[in-house]
Protein backbone atom coordinates (compact mmCIF):
# COMPACT_ATOMS: atom_id res chain seq x y z
CA UNK A 1 0.00 0.00 0.00
CA UNK A 2 2.89 2.86 1.04
CA UNK A 3 4.48 1.64 -2.30
CA UNK A 4 1.48 2.69 -4.46
CA UNK A 5 1.29 6.44 -2.45
CA UNK A 6 4.89 6.39 -3.26
CA UNK A 7 4.47 5.68 -6.78
CA UNK A 8 1.37 8.25 -7.74
CA UNK A 9 3.42 10.86 -5.47
CA UNK A 10 6.39 10.42 -8.07
CA UNK A 11 3.81 10.61 -11.10
CA UNK A 12 2.20 13.52 -9.96
CA UNK A 13 5.47 15.53 -9.31
CA UNK A 14 6.77 13.97 -12.87
CA UNK A 15 3.36 15.29 -13.89
CA UNK A 16 4.02 19.04 -12.51
CA UNK A 17 7.42 19.49 -14.00
CA UNK A 18 6.28 18.46 -17.49
CA UNK A 19 3.38 21.05 -17.18
CA UNK A 20 5.70 23.72 -15.63
CA UNK A 21 8.39 22.90 -18.76
CA UNK A 22 5.67 23.06 -21.69
CA UNK A 23 4.05 26.33 -19.88
CA UNK A 24 7.81 28.20 -20.31
CA UNK A 25 8.06 26.26 -23.58
CA UNK A 26 4.45 27.86 -24.75
CA UNK A 27 5.99 31.33 -23.71
CA UNK A 28 8.68 31.56 -25.56
CA UNK A 29 7.12 30.38 -28.52
CA UNK A 30 4.51 33.28 -28.24
CA UNK A 31 7.01 36.12 -27.59
CA UNK A 32 8.42 34.84 -31.02
CA UNK A 33 5.56 34.91 -32.89
CA UNK A 34 4.93 38.52 -31.59
CA UNK A 35 6.23 41.17 -33.90
CA UNK A 36 9.01 43.44 -33.09
CA UNK A 37 8.13 47.30 -33.35
CA UNK A 38 10.22 47.57 -36.50
CA UNK A 39 7.52 45.09 -38.18
CA UNK A 40 4.83 46.61 -36.88
CA UNK A 41 5.60 49.95 -40.04
CA UNK A 42 5.54 47.01 -42.53
CA UNK A 43 2.11 45.43 -41.01
CA UNK A 44 -1.01 45.20 -43.47
CA UNK A 45 -3.72 43.88 -41.89
CA UNK A 46 -5.80 41.85 -44.37
CA UNK A 47 -8.99 43.33 -42.49
CA UNK A 48 -8.10 47.18 -43.97
CA UNK A 49 -10.62 47.60 -46.65
CA UNK A 50 -13.19 46.20 -44.00
CA UNK A 51 -12.47 48.66 -41.50
CA UNK A 52 -12.06 52.02 -43.70
CA UNK A 53 -16.17 50.69 -45.14
CA UNK A 54 -17.27 50.67 -41.45
CA UNK A 55 -15.46 54.14 -41.11
CA UNK A 56 -16.53 55.47 -44.01
CA UNK A 57 -20.64 53.81 -43.39
CA UNK A 58 -20.27 52.10 -46.96
CA UNK A 59 -22.54 50.11 -47.49
CA UNK A 60 -20.58 47.23 -48.58
CA UNK A 61 -22.51 46.89 -52.00
CA UNK A 62 -26.05 45.88 -50.49
CA UNK A 63 -28.18 48.86 -52.42
CA UNK A 64 -30.03 50.65 -49.39
CA UNK A 65 -33.41 50.98 -51.82
CA UNK A 66 -33.77 48.06 -53.20
CA UNK A 67 -37.60 48.19 -55.36
CA UNK A 68 -39.35 45.42 -55.13
CA UNK A 69 -40.61 43.87 -58.24
CA UNK A 70 -44.89 44.87 -58.19
CA UNK A 71 -46.39 41.39 -59.09
CA UNK A 72 -49.84 41.19 -60.93
CA UNK A 73 -52.64 39.13 -61.07
CA UNK A 74 -53.45 37.85 -64.59
CA UNK A 75 -56.33 40.25 -65.03
CA UNK A 76 -54.23 42.84 -64.08
CA UNK A 77 -54.49 43.90 -60.72
CA UNK A 78 -51.74 44.44 -58.28
CA UNK A 79 -50.90 41.96 -56.09
CA UNK A 80 -50.16 45.12 -52.98
CA UNK A 81 -53.98 46.29 -54.05
CA UNK A 82 -55.09 43.57 -52.41
CA UNK A 83 -56.34 43.39 -48.31
CA UNK A 84 -57.00 40.17 -46.73
CA UNK A 85 -58.31 39.56 -43.63
CA UNK A 86 -58.98 36.66 -41.45
CA UNK A 87 -59.71 36.05 -37.72
CA UNK A 88 -58.20 34.11 -35.20
CA UNK A 89 -60.35 32.68 -32.24
CA UNK A 90 -57.84 31.29 -30.40
CA UNK A 91 -57.33 27.90 -29.25
CA UNK A 92 -60.36 25.95 -27.95
CA UNK A 93 -59.49 22.95 -25.49
CA UNK A 94 -63.16 21.11 -26.65
CA UNK A 95 -63.58 19.60 -29.83
CA UNK A 96 -63.85 20.88 -32.96
CA UNK A 97 -60.75 22.46 -31.71
CA UNK A 98 -61.44 25.35 -33.88
CA UNK A 99 -64.70 27.81 -34.67
CA UNK A 100 -66.96 27.57 -37.33
CA UNK A 101 -65.76 30.90 -39.58
CA UNK A 102 -62.16 30.27 -38.78
CA UNK A 103 -60.87 29.33 -42.26
CA UNK A 104 -62.72 32.13 -43.78
CA UNK A 105 -60.75 35.13 -45.57
CA UNK A 106 -61.83 38.20 -46.42
CA UNK A 107 -60.38 40.43 -49.46
CA UNK A 108 -60.78 44.33 -49.88
CA UNK A 109 -59.91 46.19 -53.55
CA UNK A 110 -60.16 49.75 -54.09
CA UNK A 111 -62.26 49.89 -57.49
CA UNK A 112 -59.56 52.32 -59.05
CA UNK A 113 -56.80 49.92 -58.49
CA UNK A 114 -59.46 46.99 -60.76
CA UNK A 115 -58.00 47.77 -64.41
CA UNK A 116 -61.52 48.51 -66.38
CA UNK A 117 -60.80 50.39 -69.34
CA UNK A 118 -64.64 51.19 -70.49
CA UNK A 119 -67.26 52.63 -69.01
CA UNK A 120 -69.14 49.32 -70.10
CA UNK A 121 -66.77 46.97 -68.62
CA UNK A 122 -67.45 48.70 -65.29
CA UNK A 123 -71.43 48.96 -65.56
CA UNK A 124 -71.03 45.15 -65.94
CA UNK A 125 -68.83 44.55 -63.50
CA UNK A 126 -70.82 46.42 -61.00
CA UNK A 127 -73.76 44.18 -61.98
CA UNK A 128 -71.21 40.75 -61.70
CA UNK A 129 -70.30 41.79 -57.79
CA UNK A 130 -73.53 43.29 -57.09
CA UNK A 131 -73.90 44.79 -53.22
CA UNK A 132 -70.19 43.13 -52.39
CA UNK A 133 -69.24 46.40 -54.15
CA UNK A 134 -69.54 49.94 -51.51
CA UNK A 135 -68.36 53.15 -51.17
CA UNK A 136 -65.89 52.32 -54.06
CA UNK A 137 -64.65 49.23 -52.36
CA UNK A 138 -65.04 45.48 -53.71
CA UNK A 139 -65.07 43.19 -49.91
CA UNK A 140 -65.59 39.39 -50.86
CA UNK A 141 -65.13 36.52 -48.96
CA UNK A 142 -64.57 32.65 -48.89
CA UNK A 143 -65.33 29.91 -46.37
CA UNK A 144 -65.14 27.26 -48.80
CA UNK A 145 -62.17 25.32 -47.83
CA UNK A 146 -61.16 24.03 -44.49
CA UNK A 147 -57.62 26.00 -44.71
CA UNK A 148 -56.89 29.63 -45.23
CA UNK A 149 -53.95 29.43 -48.21
CA UNK A 150 -57.25 27.45 -49.86
CA UNK A 151 -59.85 30.02 -49.30
CA UNK A 152 -57.01 33.26 -50.15
CA UNK A 153 -56.25 31.02 -53.35
CA UNK A 154 -59.76 30.86 -54.53
CA UNK A 155 -60.74 34.93 -54.10
CA UNK A 156 -57.46 35.79 -56.18
CA UNK A 157 -59.06 33.07 -58.91
CA UNK A 158 -62.44 34.35 -58.24
CA UNK A 159 -61.63 38.16 -58.55
CA UNK A 160 -59.33 37.25 -61.80
CA UNK A 161 -62.13 35.23 -63.28
CA UNK A 162 -64.58 38.38 -62.47
CA UNK A 163 -62.45 40.92 -63.88
CA UNK A 164 -61.61 39.40 -67.07
CA UNK A 165 -65.03 37.73 -67.44
CA UNK A 166 -66.29 41.68 -67.55
CA UNK A 167 -63.99 42.48 -69.82
CA UNK A 168 -64.59 39.63 -71.96
CA UNK A 169 -68.45 40.31 -71.89
CA UNK A 170 -68.02 43.99 -72.64
CA UNK A 171 -65.57 43.14 -75.60
CA UNK A 172 -68.43 40.74 -77.27
CA UNK A 173 -71.37 42.97 -76.70
CA UNK A 174 -69.22 45.75 -78.06
CA UNK A 175 -68.32 43.39 -81.33
CA UNK A 176 -72.25 42.93 -81.33
CA UNK A 177 -73.27 46.39 -81.34
CA UNK A 178 -70.90 47.14 -84.03
CA UNK A 179 -71.96 44.61 -86.62
CA UNK A 180 -68.83 41.98 -86.42
CA UNK A 181 -69.93 38.15 -85.39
Amino acid sequence: MSQSIVSSSIRCLVRNQSALTNRNAGSATFSSLTPSPSDNENYVSPFKDFFEKIENNDDFGIPHAVEKETKYLKCGIREDALRFETVNYGRLVLPPHIQPWEHRVKVRVDFRDIPLETELERKIFEKIVGSRLKNDTLQISSNLFGSRIENYRHLVTMLDRITLGAKRLADEMTKEACGFS
